[in-house]
């Protein structure tokens, strides 16, 4: 009676905090599967340190860029096994003519192919031998290994996803990288940059002319601009819809195996905030070309950012 008592005190506990769980997490659900209660707390302005205030005024626009990819890099990993080092060799260049002639046939110059050597490895592998009376597990020399990348240059992802479907079809599938290319990036970047400064000088128009009489003297300008590559605008979360915990019904000393289940991956796109956004909902992967103009001026009763003494105004000495 003891253990049956313990068993179902077990069970309701166990049922309890299942029931927590699922009410943590089920006002989530309208946010979708990546939800996160930290991304609900959005920060408030920060306040800038008194020295800071005291000596000079900051004023900054920023304007992002999004731009079209207008060529796409996709590489391919070649793998070959032999039992000797020359026939892994010959196996891996077999390979790689299979897929160079069948990417040519599918419309892609020569130029635009390039096969990269990585590496050639010896393999090993385990053996049960038995030395004097006990039997102990030996590493053995298997064979080698080669690895080649192939650089596959495209326009669009029309001719990527056929490219993809040509290697899957000589069983190639491991995908090293996949990148985004835009010909006219760095114009992109003056643009950004003007529209910036556009910005910024607006922002110190009214805000200037709304606090001062007479405008601050400048003190100084900043400007950064960068681009932001679609590979590095992708999240990724696990799976989260498994079942919080699990209840034995048997034996308690059952193993329990999971199921595998994969990543979620997707686009997020750029979170950040910029006075002019380069468009609207991140729906494909684009190029973000982000430039942000700082302009720095003197707090008035300042010189050039610098505290003025009682005697600079009075324009006396103490000698």
């Amino acid at each position: 009676m003891q253990t049956t008592h313990m068993w179902w005190t077990r069970r309701i506990v166990l049922s309890l905090l299942a029931l927590a769980l699922f009410s943590d997490t089920a006002d989530a659900q309208m946010f979708g599967a990546r939800a996160d209660r930290k991304s609900l707390q959005q920060p408030g302005m920060r306040t800038l340190d008194h020295r800071a205030i005291e000596n000079f005024i900051t004023i900054e626009g920023t304007a992002e860029k999004r731009l079209d990819p207008t060529a796409l890099r996709i590489v391919l990993a070649l793998m070959a096994e032999a039992s000797t080092a020359p026939e892994c060799q010959d196996q891996g260049q077999k390979i790689e003519e299979e897929i160079i002639n069948a990417l040519e046939a599918l419309g892609i110059a020569r130029e635009k192919l390039v096969v990269d050597f990585i590496s050639i490895l010896p393999v090993y592998h385990w053996e049960i031998e038995n030395r004097q009376g006990s039997n102990v597990a030996v590493e053995k020399l298997k064979g080698f290994r080669m690895q080649s990348n192939v650089h596959v240059e495209v326009p669009d992802e029309k001719q990527a996803r056929a490219v993809l479907a040509v290697a899957f079809k000589l069983g190639i599938s491991d995908i090293i990288a996949f990148d985004y290319w835009n010909k006219d990036v760095d114009d992109q970047k003056k643009e950004a940059r003007k529209a910036a400064l556009r910005v910024a000088k607006e922002k110190a128009d009214l805000l200037l002319g709304a606090m001062f009489d007479e405008p601050p003297a400048a003190l100084n300008v900043h400007e950064s601009t960068r681009v932001i590559y679609p590979r590095t605008l992708y999240s990724s979360f696990e799976n989260a819809y498994t079942q919080g915990i699990s209840i034995p019904y048997y034996d308690d000393r059952l193993p329990t195996i999971k199921a595998t289940r994969p990543k979620n991956t997707y686009y997020r796109g750029l979170q950040e905030e910029t006075d002019v956004r380069g468009g609207g909902l991140p729906l494909r992967p684009q190029i973000s070309v982000v430039s942000t103009v700082r302009f720095y001026y003197a707090t008035p009763g300042t010189i050039d950012g610098e505290d003025i003494d009682d005697e600079e105004i009075d324009g006396e000495d103490d000698d």
